[in-house]
């Protein structure tokens, strides 16, 4: 559980760096897509093209010599937060300049990981 508890705080830490892509391609109630498709807001999904959101997670840890297990998390407002603020703000600098955030349809993604 403490795995897991790490990457959801990992993924906390830089859903303002998502929601900033979605709001600068937000039209109304719709979003552009990558591929220049207007959809529904809630239809269209962030997808870390390139390395995925684990591969990332997995070069941060290795550059600083740790694990998932190493994260201490806390619950703030009944969310996941990385305690430590030195490691949070690292980890959100390595996302914003390692992660290529592609949205796209919510379909798409789906497929992209498997999914039927």
């Amino acid at each position: 559980l403490r795995r897991e508890d790490a990457i959801d705080a990992m993924r906390f830490a830089v859903k303002d760096q998502i929601l900033e892509k979605r709001i600068n391609r937000s039209v109304g109630r719709m979003i552009v897509t990558d591929d220049l498709d207007v959809v529904e807001g809630k239809e269209v999904d962030a997808h870390h093209a390139g390395e995925e959101f684990r591969e990332l997670v997995d070069d941060f840890l290795a550059e600083r010599g740790i694990g998932l297990e190493d994260i201490r998390v806390v619950s703030i407002a009944g969310r996941p937060e990385i305690a430590d603020e030195e490691l949070r703000d690292a980890w959100r600098r390595f996302h914003a300049e390692h992660a290529h955030i592609s949205l796209i349809p919510r379909d798409d993604h789906v497929r992209e990981h498997g999914g039927s």
